[in-house]
């Protein structure tokens, strides 16, 4: 058979490669020869920012790091090993893999833990001379960090403002003995939910914990933990390290 194309005559056979060559000039996709996606393209599209990088991709990265109150370093721009141990940080208070390395999860979540933040009311400080549920957890979790002896009594003393300065002086912040927004979330994300809930499974395992493993520093846990402190003779941050 013979078609006119453009002008000129052409057999079927010649007309099959013209119109392929023709599709191909002007971009369209001959039926005969499928698009086939190009993974390296796809990936192209996946983040990942580890040690050794530099760039506005890695100061952007240091400042939300700063945000959540895991890093105090430089904002340098470049991946050195602070950035690193505070990206592990976020990771561990996280449930996520401690990888140091910035992927695409990280730093969707990251973001996502930063934009909630920033739709809750203003942070009220608080510091000595306050009371209450959110002086009682600020006192549990220095206790198990280990800058804390005494059991929770919800009400912010000395004692309490003196553990508070020297964990504040050892992650790099203010050390002005007041909870602001920055210290509280530092004081949050040095237990991850992960080692909450295995300190749960151990002490469910002695006897000591019959609630739900749920990651959560609530009333059955903080009882359990006094009980196995009196039983074993040992602090709280041993009970939470399972070191009994």
């Amino acid at each position: 058979m013979v078609f006119n194309v453009y002008g000129r005559s052409l057999t079927s056979g010649v007309m099959g490669a013209a119109l392929i060559a023709a599709c191909l000039i002007v971009g369209v996709a001959s039926p005969l020869l499928p698009m086939i996606p190009n993974p390296t393209a796809q990936a192209q599209g996946q983040t990942v920012l580890k040690k050794g990088d530099r760039g506005e991709a890695v100061q952007r990265l240091q400042i939300q790091l700063r945000e959540v109150g895991v890093f105090n370093g430089p904002i340098s721009g470049f991946y050195g090993d602070q950035t690193e141990t505070a990206v592990r940080q976020f990771q561990r208070s996280r449930g996520l893999n401690p990888d140091g390395v910035a992927g695409q999860q990280t730093l969707n979540i990251l973001a996502a833990v930063i934009a909630a933040r920033n739709r809750q009311p203003q942070f009220q400080t608080f510091g000595e001379g306050s009371q209450g549920d959110r002086v009682g957890q600020l006192q549990l979790r220095l206790q198990l960090l280990g800058y804390l002896t005494n059991a929770p009594t919800r009400n912010f003393d000395q004692a309490t403002k003196a553990a508070l300065t020297q964990f504040q002086r050892d992650r790099g912040i203010n050390a002005d003995g007041v909870v602001g927004q920055q210290t509280w979330t530092a004081v949050h994300s040095a237990i991850s939910t992960t080692q909450i809930r295995n300190m749960q499974e151990r002490l469910r395992v002695a006897g000591f914990y019959r609630g739900s493993i749920n990651g959560q520093l609530n009333a059955a846990t903080q009882q359990a933990i006094e009980s196995a402190r009196r039983i074993y003779g040992v602090s709280a941050a041993a009970v939470l390290r399972g070191s009994y």
